[in-house]
């Protein structure tokens, strides 16, 4: 086991990149952006102002968290999705979470999960989803061999397999609810740089995300959100453990979600500036 953790660590989790960047530039318009069409001008709503109305509507927002051990919120006393949630009531958006992170889970157990009637009535009943899946791809597959090699030989393949089961999960989001905010979080490094197989394992979690990003770029109305500029293999601050991010890590990835709908909101960031957030909770 101890032969095979540095590359399992090195292919299961991955470095982020930015996907849907034309959702991205128009989310982050101000409201006052415009198009024209046929001579008649017309305003762009931002994410924000489509919370508004949608929580002045229904009361509240509906935010479904979906995917693996981080979106779980595993390694910290409060994951990334209750913070997001938090820090969107703190700005007069009130937030009902709905929190369906699975330990261990990988895609293809996410996508049959999602076919489920009653996982179906949440993904239709949610204004915000949150995705974060694909290291428990690899770690599965790489468990099985006696020589982690045997694992590296196969990242095509694992990698194609996610790219599937991914393109199906937004495909049934976009059939169950066309209007909901997607965002898919890459995955990230926590490698350290000194390691010697840091260099391969950049590679190919870029690779990876490459193909991630190409995934979600399809979608209407889905982006990945990039973690990877918060979460410094070179700061190792914000590890709870190998692999989950602390609560320091989380409060990170919360920070990014947030600035991908449009919200600068970096104070509960800073507030935890000097804390590790350390918590044994499993």
């Amino acid at each position: 086991m101890n032969k095979v953790w540095p590359l399992i660590l090195a292919v299961g989790v991955s470095i982020s990149v930015w996907a849907g960047w034309e959702w991205i530039q128009a989310w982050h318009r101000p409201a006052s952006a415009r198009s024209l069409d046929a001579g008649i001008v017309h305003e762009t709503p931002s994410v924000l102002q489509t919370f508004k109305a949608r929580a002045n509507d229904k009361g509240s927002l509906h935010y479904l968290a979906l995917g693996d051990s981080v979106a779980l919120g595993k390694g910290a006393s409060r994951g990334y999705a209750a913070e997001v949630a938090d820090r969107l009531k703190q700005h007069q958006l009130p937030v009902q979470l709905d929190n369906q992170g699975v330990s261990g889970q990988t895609s293809s157990q996410l996508w049959t999960a999602l076919r489920n009637p009653e996982m179906k009535r949440k993904i239709r009943q949610a204004d915000l989803i949150t995705i974060t899946i694909g290291g428990n791809d690899v770690l599965k597959v790489a468990l099985q061999h006696s020589h982690p090699w045997e694992a590296i030989s196969s990242f095509d393949d694992i990698r194609d397999g996610f790219v599937h089961h991914l393109d199906q999960i937004l495909t049934l989001i976009r059939q169950e609810n066309p209007s909901a905010v997607v965002l898919v979080t890459s995955l990230y490094n926590p490698i350290p740089p000194e390691a010697f197989y840091f260099p391969l394992a950049e590679k190919l979690l870029d690779n990876w995300n490459t193909a991630l990003t190409q995934t979600v770029s399809t979608q209407p109305g889905c982006i990945v959100v990039q973690i990877d500029e918060r979460l410094r293999p070179e700061h190792r601050d914000w590890l709870a453990d190998q692999v989950h991010p602390n609560t320091r890590g989380h409060r990170l990835i919360a920070t990014a979600i947030l600035n991908a709908i449009g919200l600068d909101d970096t104070g509960s960031q800073l507030a935890d500036a000097g804390g590790n957030g350390r918590s044994t909770n499993r």
